[in-house]
């Protein structure tokens, strides 16, 4: 469905696919268990993580790391997912950021990349 070297990029922010080493460094964003009140999995377990990426790593969805352009620091990750070629329906979503990148408009900034690129 995507190419598997698909980078989406701004001048603030880089989106760029999931990797299995980039797990231990999002597990660090990860360590407040209010951040998945709402959220379709714990992330703040290993294990939670894992199990979350696997979606990723099945090619179930498309799942993109966060990156400061600026600091090459993780800021987070969003995805594409529930494809669907009749309909040529795409879900934006599986979002998070850690509290450092909350309220900063990386949120807008990464939706913006994905429409853009979805349409």
């Amino acid at each position: 469905m995507f190419a598997k070297d698909l980078i989406l990029e701004s001048e603030r922010i880089l989106l760029r696919p999931l990797l299995q080493e980039d797990l231990p460094r999002l597990l660090e964003l990860t360590q407040d268990p209010g951040l998945w009140t709402y959220f379709t999995h714990d992330l703040s377990t290993l294990a939670g993580l894992e199990a979350w990426a696997s979606g990723h790593f099945s090619e179930d969805r498309f799942q993109f790391v966060v990156v400061d352009q600026d600091s090459q620091q993780l800021l987070g990750s969003t995805g594409f997912g529930n494809y669907f070629p009749r309909d040529q329906r795409i879900e934006i979503g599986w979002t998070w950021l850690g509290h450092a990148a909350q309220g900063t408009g990386t949120n807008q900034k990464m939706k913006f990349l994905m429409l853009a690129y979805a349409f």
